[in-house]
């Protein structure tokens, strides 16, 4: 279904961008007055939206009609009825992936295992396609010339922080992870230009995190945000971004493969740093492994 009918790059834009619910909510700071209480009231109820005439939605917005046609322009759409439109086909979307995650009762076991091993080579390639060794270089400039480094994440993304964390202390680096919002924020109030603040979100959106990036950002502090949305807010608050697989799905099953996408990316980040002193990055693996074996503290 084309929801755009006047260029070939209009509907470029709207086949790449996040889904409708999710760009509203991530511009409704910008939006004020009406056009923000329209949007409100659309993420509020997006189900009874499709079942609307735009009428409906301006009396239940306090607004007239023009004001819903011309929210809608802001985001891109000639009209409700293409605004609906595209709400619909996010829902089918999101419903079929869902849907794709789950196995059948009749697959077997192989076609199981097989199900996962293309999902697990596309995350790998999708991501590999989107890294390039300016990126990992400029992050591992980054982190070479901190002082500290704090890595936060919440979920799934914290196990990818914490990873991150423990790596980076086996090369020898001051790093420090966090996932309690309270003492994440304190800390990030303390952070200074010699410092870097690692955030990994798999959407980009996460509030505590966005919240905790502006604090240090205000503060001189350099961000790396690692993340599969580039145009999300965490990639434009960022002063360098990482991309994972650019999946667009927000409906999944469990964190499933975009760990995986995660993890290779601060896999490769690592071996880059490990590349830039192998000597001393052996001999600091082996010292560690040595005091692990005997009991010391590494």
């Amino acid at each position: 279904m084309l929801l755009y009918k006047k260029t070939t790059r209009k509907l470029i834009m709207a086949e790449t961008t996040l889904p409708i619910l999710l760009s509203i909510r991530r511009k409704l700071p910008e939006l004020s007055g009406n056009f923000r209480n329209i949007a409100e009231q659309i993420l509020k109820s997006p189900e009874s939206v499709l079942n609307e005439r735009v009428s409906d939605l301006a009396k239940r917005s306090r607004c007239d009609s023009a004001q819903v046609i011309r929210l809608c322009q802001k985001f891109g759409f000639d009209g409700f009825s293409s605004l609906k439109n595209r709400i619909m086909e996010d829902f089918l979307k999101q419903r079929r992936t869902l849907e794709s995650q789950i196995p059948a009762k009749g697959n077997s076991f192989d076609q199981l295992k097989r199900k996962f091993a293309d999902e697990f080579t596309r995350t790998v390639n999708d991501t590999l396609n989107e890294i390039d060794e300016a990126q990992i270089g400029a992050a591992a400039g980054h982190i070479s010339r901190s002082r500290l480094i704090l890595i936060s994440g919440f979920g799934s993304s914290g196990l990818v922080a914490r990873d991150l964390q423990t790596k980076l202390l086996r090369l020898g680096f001051t790093a420090l992870f966090l996932d309690d919002a309270e003492i994440l924020r304190s800390m990030c109030a303390t952070l200074t230009a010699e410092d870097l603040f690692i955030a990994i979100s798999f959407s980009g959106s996460t509030k505590y995190l966005l919240d905790d990036v502006a604090v240090a950002r205000k503060n001189g502090t350099a961000v790396i945000g690692l993340t599969s949305y580039p145009d999300s807010p965490l990639a434009a608050a960022s002063t360098l971004t990482l991309l994972t697989t650019a999946d667009e799905q927000q409906l999944r099953l469990g964190a499933m493969v975009s760990v995986v996408a995660q993890y290779l990316v601060v896999d490769i980040l690592i071996s880059y740093l490990a590349k830039q002193d192998r000597e001393r990055t052996e001999e600091r693996i082996i010292s560690i492994y040595r005091k692990s074996v005997s009991g010391e503290n590494a």
